[in-house]
């Protein structure tokens, strides 16, 4: 994930007190929302309030992604309904 994008997200989020972050259950979905726990801590100084799901489950809320993604391992950032969703076919995806 680009340092900027991040740098984004924390600062969204930096004035509160809870950060949630909910992933798939693929080993590389778990790891890919543990780090972004960490490093949007890290970025925002104090953990944040923010809402993160993480993983391939929540493409489908998606669809012109899924399209475009279609094939790919890359990933999507969006905000729906009060959370952010890092979003990608291939649980490797998340990842980035």
């Amino acid at each position: 994930m680009k340092v900027g994008m991040m740098l984004a997200m924390a600062a969204a989020a930096a004035s509160a007190s809870a950060l949630t972050v909910e992933c798939g259950k693929s080993e590389p979905e778990k790891y890919a929302a543990k780090e972004l726990k960490k490093f949007v801590s890290l970025l925002a100084e104090e953990e944040p309030d923010a809402k993160f799901r993480v993983g391939t489950r929540w493409l489908s809320e998606f669809p012109d992604d899924a399209k475009a993604l279609d094939g790919w391992d890359g990933y999507a950032v969006r905000r729906k309904d009060g959370w952010i969703y890092i979003v990608s076919p291939q649980p490797r995806g998340c990842l980035y």
